[in-house]
């Protein structure tokens, strides 16, 4: 296991080195001198947007530990509601004394939905109320135990919200049994209206 995460690692630095190689172009003679070949040194000719695309190229190729960004689409271009440090207690989780002792669950949620038409009829019918998306994830975490909170907390927010194209959820645990600093655990997903069962 170790040997398979190591080879994934050095993969996926070499992989970073290819596609980044490019984008670092000038090597100053006196560099060049001393250490041929070796040292690159970033350039006025990368934007820092460049730069994150080609990371998250890497990052959308890379297994194991590596963190994969998420689909980006033309849809997650265009407005969104935002609700942050939504916090709630609950039963969730794969451990049993999880689903039976329980713990705080934080929660961001974001929502990408076309907003021109409130924003022309300034009518809130035309949109969709956040209210409403709390109401879910209040509903969903203090409820019945799941095992993938996040997963029913989108879901159920796209089939009743169809004027939401993209929605994007974070739960965290702060409080685990870990032997260990950190600030929480946790798990972002992002779903879009093509993802729901038909």
């Amino acid at each position: 296991m170790a040997c398979s995460k190591s080879y994934d690692l050095y993969h996926g630095l070499g992989l970073f080195v290819i596609i980044i190689s490019p984008v670092f172009a000038h090597v100053p003679p006196d560099v060049e001198a001393t250490n041929p070949g070796r040292k690159m040194i970033l350039d006025d000719r990368i934007s820092l947007e460049e730069f994150m695309r080609a990371v998250h190229f890497l990052g959308s190729r890379m297994k194991g530990n590596m963190v994969i960004p998420p689909r980006q689409t033309a849809e997650m271009a265009s407005d969104k509601l935002m609700l942050s440090g939504l916090l709630f207690f609950g039963f969730h989780g794969a451990l049993a004394e999880e689903r039976k002792q329980g713990q705080k669950f934080l929660v961001d949620i974001e929502a990408w939905i076309d907003l021109k038409p409130p924003g022309k009829s300034d009518n809130m019918s035309d949109s969709v109320d956040d209210a409403k998306i709390y109401g879910v994830a209040k509903e969903v975490l203090e409820g019945p135990p799941h095992y993938l909170v996040e997963s029913v907390v989108a879901i159920t927010v796209l089939t009743n919200h169809p004027q939401i194209s993209v929605i994007r959820v974070k739960v965290a645990k702060p409080h685990v049994a870990i032997h260990g600093q950190l600030d929480y655990l946790g798990i972002e997903i992002v779903r879009h209206r093509s993802d729901l069962p038909v």
